[in-house]
Formats: structure tokens, C-alpha cells, sequence
């Protein structure tokens, strides 16, 4: 447990790095991840009910369609929401 804390947290702090450099050079790069992060919580949300990890997500998909979505994330909160399941190559 301890292990998978620590990677976790080196993780966390690894992306939040990059995406810091990223914003420096890049800034255009870091517009379109923060413009697609609707897109990537729906992919994520698709994995969960597949794995039936989801409750409820019939009513998370009518609040979508009807447009009640929270607003776009920022890439800091949207890696704070999704790090501890990306799978990072290597």
C-alpha cells in the first residue's frame, strides 16, 4: 500500500510538472487540454461503467444531455480528478 501510495503521489507531482512546462512552452497545447476535458471525463466515465464501477450513471448521461456539466476543468484540477488511473507508458 505504501508503494502504490508513494507512485501515485510521484505521479501526481511528475504531471503537475508538465503540465507547468507545458503551459510555459506551449500555451496553445494546454488550451486545447483544458478544451478537451469534457471529452475525456466521458471517456473515463464509459470506462467506469464498463468495469461497473458506476452508480447512477444513467443520471450523470441525462445531466449531460441536458447540458448540466460542470465547467471545463482546469489541466490541475483535471489531473487532481483523474491521476490515480492513467496509465503512465514505461
Amino acid at each position: 500500500m505504501y508503494w502504490d501510495d508513494l507512485f501515485q503521489h510521484e505521479r501526481m507531482l511528475l504531471k503537475r510538472t508538465f503540465l507547468k512546462e507545458m503551459s510555459r512552452i506551449r500555451p496553445a497545447w494546454i488550451e486545447e487540454f483544458e478544451r478537451g476535458a469534457l471529452k475525456r471525463e466521458f471517456v473515463k466515465a464509459i470506462g467506469y461503467v464498463e468495469d461497473g464501477y458506476v452508480v447512477g450513471w444513467k443520471d450523470w448521461l441525462e445531466s449531460l444531455k441536458k447540458g448540466k456539466v460542470r465547467e471545463n476543468l482546469s489541466a490541475e484540477d483535471y489531473q487532481r480528478w483523474l491521476i490515480e488511473d492513467l496509465d503512465c507508458p514505461g
